[in-house]
């Protein structure tokens, strides 16, 4: 059996990393796992915290607005 790397996706990222993407401080992430305010999906392996890329992204899509002014 062949590991075949394009089917796995991206990477997971290290907190760092999803505090770049999110465009966040990493403090606001360490926060948010201990609160849940924001609800920023992780994963936990042992000691390790990681983020799926496309975790984040659906994260950053669910609050994306358009604001439409009402016209005079």
């Amino acid at each position: 059996m062949e590991n075949d790397v394009s089917k796995e996706g991206p990477p997971l990222l290290k907190t760092d990393g999803a505090a770049t993407v999110l465009n966040l401080a990493k403090t606001t992430l360490e926060k948010d796992r201990l609160t849940g305010e924001l609800g920023i999906p992780f994963i936990r392996m042992g000691r390790s915290v990681r983020y799926d890329p496309k975790d984040l992204e659906a994260y950053k899509a669910a609050r994306k607005h358009n604001r439409v002014q009402e016209a005079a």
